[in-house]
């Protein structure tokens, strides 16, 4: 058994229950692969990763800002990291960590736990 961290965007099949406290994930393309999800061991809230700084320009796909939303712009101090909800899933061979950037609405898978082979070039 490894741990393997990750990083990485993926895109997301999800389901959702009238009254679910959050979204059921189906599948996951990683790497031009789908992996269909068995079971969902647990959901948890976590925090992201880093907000950057209000000046600092953003990219939002392939474009980008320098603009501040008006609840950024308060005077409030500015929390450090994007809530999201964290995932352990498993695959039919292998384990996953996710997180779904509440933020940013993007899935990022964090780790691998199990045995598979990661090709080194990509």
């Amino acid at each position: 058994m490894m741990y393997c961290p990750i990083e990485e965007t993926v895109d997301a099949l999800v389901s959702f229950k009238v009254n679910g406290r959050y979204p059921l994930l189906q599948a996951f393309r990683w790497r031009d692969r789908r992996f269909d999800v068995v079971r969902i061991d647990g959901v948890r809230r976590c925090a992201g990763q880093p907000r950057p700084p209000a000046d600092e320009p953003r990219s939002y796909g392939h474009f980008s800002s320098r603009w501040t939303p008006s609840s950024e712009a308060s005077s409030s101090p500015r929390p450090s990291h994007s809530a999201g909800l964290c995932y352990r899933v498993r695959t039919a061979q292998n384990c996953f960590e996710l997180r779904l950037d509440l933020e940013r609405s993007q899935w990022v898978l964090e780790a691998l736990v199990g045995d598979i082979e990661i090709d080194a070039e990509a």
